[in-house]
């Protein structure tokens, strides 16, 4: 096994590290740690890693695949791996990052919420329907901050927030999902380590509706790369 170690961020006061641990050429897991300098956010990202490949140590990477190809075998748990059910603030490619500093992101959400036209009590609908509660200030993840610019800049200008309360609506994401993942024509053995890559899941049915709409725009993102 090996470890693949790159600065994600950096200022006066804190220092967060990315880790990635590979075998033989596979992503397996990645982690994030923070620290007053790069050896100590590097050593708390590699402490944490660890943690969950000990966790997972009964899975067997190489049989990810003797289920059946169909999508719907994406929300069942392989019958030979037990994986840890992690929530949205501890899974690998979105760990919660305190970052004093916002000016930049609040300034970016205001623009949007201008430029779609939209008033507070809209803006209020549109956060309750992600993260459940109707406040930008009750945002205390720098991610789901990032979470929502990212879903607001493929709002159109003048759209009502009504059009989009399918996103608290989990039949339509996992929906939308089958939809990416046939469009990407991922097979079901790369759909798994996708999930696990991103929430040290193997199910799509251990993924929270934020985490499934966090998944959706992962597939999103790996089609523009694609096109």
């Amino acid at each position: 096994m090996q470890f693949h170690s790159e600065l994600s961020y950096a200022d006066s006061q804190v220092v967060i590290v990315k880790v990635v641990a590979v075998v033989k050429d596979q992503k397996i897991g990645s982690a994030l740690g923070q620290g007053q300098t790069a050896e100590e956010a590097e050593d708390n990202a590699l402490k944490r890693i660890e943690s969950r490949l000990r966790e997972s140590d009964g899975i067997k990477y190489s049989q990810i695949g003797k289920n059946s190809d169909s999508l719907n075998n994406l929300d069942k748990t392989p019958d030979n791996s037990q994986p840890t059910k992690t929530n949205i603030s501890s899974h690998s490619n979105n760990q919660i990052v305190h970052n004093e500093d916002w000016s930049n992101e609040l300034i970016q959400l205001d623009e949007e919420i201008n430029r779609i036209g939209w008033d507070k009590e809209s803006e209020s609908i549109f956060l309750n329907n992600i993260l459940g509660f109707n406040n930008r200030n009750k945002i205390i993840d720098i991610n789901d901050m990032h979470l929502i610019l990212q879903l607001l800049k493929n709002v159109r200008t003048g759209e009502s927030v009504q059009s989009f309360s399918h996103l608290s609506n989990r039949e339509h994401l996992i929906k939308d999902s089958n939809e990416k993942l046939k469009t990407l024509k991922l097979t079901l053995d790369k759909a798994r380590q996708l999930l696990f890559n991103n929430f040290n899941v193997y199910s799509r049915s251990d993924l929270s509706n934020k985490q499934l709409l966090m998944f959706n725009l992962i597939l999103s993102n790996e089609k523009k790369l694609t096109t």
